[in-house]
Order: structure tokens, then C-alpha cells, then sequence
């Protein structure tokens, strides 16, 4: 019996002490993964809100451009009046 208890002791105690230097490696694997995500998740974020910026400022080109037009049309209807070719 003294041999068996001596034995069971020694695989609980090396048991642990795996099981503890796992815990470890998993919980650091864990930290570095969860670091890696929130950057990649941060530099998507960034990635899509320059292409929503650049989006609202082509919206605008485009809608700078039709007031110009607008403005235009207006000016050459008033010049075409004004030299009585309406």
C-alpha cells in the first residue's frame, strides 16, 4: 500500500503541475488572440469610417456640382431674357 499512495501522489502532483503550466499557456495564447482581434476590429472600424467619409464627401462634390448647374441654368435664362432671346 505504501507504494501505491506514494505513486498516486506523485501522478496528482505532476497532474497539477501540467495542468497548471497549461492553464497558463491557454490563458496567454487567450491574451495575444484577444489583442490581435481587438486591433484587426479597430483598424476595420477606421478602414470603414474613411470610406463612409469619403462617400459623404463625394455626396457633396456631386450635390456642390448640381447647385453650380443650377446656378447656371438660372444666370443664362436671365441672359437670355435680358437680350429678348427667351
Amino acid at each position: 500500500m505504501g507504494m501505491s499512495v506514494l505513486t498516486e501522489e506523485y501522478l496528482d502532483k505532476k497532474l497539477t503541475e501540467q495542468t497548471r503550466e497549461l492553464k497558463g499557456y491557454v490563458d496567454g495564447r487567450l491574451e495575444v488572440q484577444s489583442q490581435e482581434l481587438k486591433q484587426h476590429v479597430s483598424e476595420e472600424i477606421s478602414e470603414l469610417a474613411r470610406m463612409v467619409q469619403e462617400g459623404f464627401e463625394e455626396v457633396q462634390r456631386k450635390l456642390d456640382v448640381r447647385e453650380e448647374v443650377e446656378l447656371l441654368r438660372k444666370q443664362m435664362t436671365e441672359v437670355r431674357h435680358a437680350i429678348g432671346l427667351n
